[in-house]
């Protein structure tokens, strides 16, 4: 094998590999380690064992050379801001934190609760759950926790009690 072939080798899987980065799948990573892989193995045979060990951590610098500046250039280039969510995340959470405000308020159930349904409070509607217990539509609720998205209710028993005698 001739040194212009075993080159041709070991750069071909260099780019190979670079390009596994860009076309995710593993076949052109495969391909690729392949190739470089036949290259180093052409120059232990050609040119022997040390300048076959030379020519595998040349391979090695050049990939981890590479690898490290397409993680650290990569995400600031105009192809890599599409491929990429560069959007602050720190501030992040999965729920509606205004969901706590509603503890104590008071709405009326638009579903069943049995035990989970649909309740109006202040003109909105919210997914909420009870404790276990089934409640009818049109029952007064009262939110008594919200844990993240999850806003449990309690029946508020309205009281049945007649109207004070006028004397």
């Amino acid at each position: 094998m001739s040194l212009a072939v075993i080159i041709m080798f070991a750069l071909m899987g260099l780019v190979l590999i670079g390009l596994e980065l860009i076309l995710p799948g593993g076949v052109l990573g495969i391909m690729g380690s392949v190739a470089l892989v036949v290259g180093i193995v052409g120059i232990f045979v050609e040119y022997g064992p040390l300048a076959g060990l030379a020519g595998g951590f040349f391979a090695i610098v050049l990939l981890w050379v590479g690898a490290s500046s397409w993680f650290k250039y990569f995400p600031r280039t105009a192809s890599g801001k599409r491929f990429l969510a560069l959007t602050d995340t720190s501030n992040w959470t999965s729920y509606d934190q205004e969901l706590t405000a509603l503890v104590g308020k008071t709405g009326r159930c638009h579903t069943q609760l049995r035990p989970c349904g649909t309740v109006i409070i202040d003109g909105k509607r919210y997914d909420v759950v009870t404790r276990g217990e089934l409640i009818a539509v049109q029952s007064a609720v009262k939110v008594v926790e919200v844990a993240g998205n999850r806003i449990v209710v309690e029946e508020i028993i309205e009281s049945a009690a007649p109207p004070a005698e006028a004397r």
